[in-house]
């Protein structure tokens, strides 16, 4: 029995080395640095989650480019390599305990609030509120806010090689 599907119009439509808005990541160029930033290494694959994240913050890494969820990744990755020495238990208890100071963490780094949120992706408005206190970083910011209070210049670094 003959199959009615049309091949060549199907083919057309699945170009698998077109990046789209959903997957740049399949840009030859952004493999390419991925690979060779790494050294040629290997590297872990990738699990599929859900991950909320502040609005700001997506628009921000959104607005670098192509490979937004390698450049979160790797952000990710960088907090997670400063906290290797620590017992997971240990880690959450660190990160709710905690006190997260946004204007501390800016005061400290020399920054103007528009700097400091330009540099590391958030937006002004929210900033300000963080600083006054009528909102509190929570989860995966909370965490971020932490990694650049600890290491800011290896945050910065991951921000500008993604």
């Amino acid at each position: 029995m003959k199959s009615n599907t049309d091949r060549v119009r199907l083919k057309a439509l699945t170009k698998p080395d077109t990046p789209t808005d959903e997957h740049p990541e399949t840009d030859i160029r952004h493999i390419v640095r991925g690979v060779v930033r790494r050294g040629l290494r290997p590297l872990p694959s990738k699990a599929s989650i859900s991950l909320r994240v502040d609005q700001d913050v997506l628009e921000w890494f959104k607005a670098q480019g192509p490979g937004c969820q390698t450049r979160i990744n790797t952000v990710l990755r960088v907090f997670r390599d400063s906290q290797k020495a620590l017992p997971r238990a240990r880690l959450d208890e660190l990160i709710e305990e905690a006190i997260v100071d946004a204007k501390a963490i800016r005061t400290k780094l020399g920054m103007t609030r528009q700097a400091c949120a330009a540099g590391f992706s958030f937006s002004v408005n929210t900033l300000r509120h963080w600083e006054l206190g009528t909102r509190e970083p929570e989860g995966p910011t909370r965490a971020y806010l932490l990694a650049i209070e600890r290491a800011p210049h290896i945050v910065e670094e991951a921000l500008r090689i993604a």
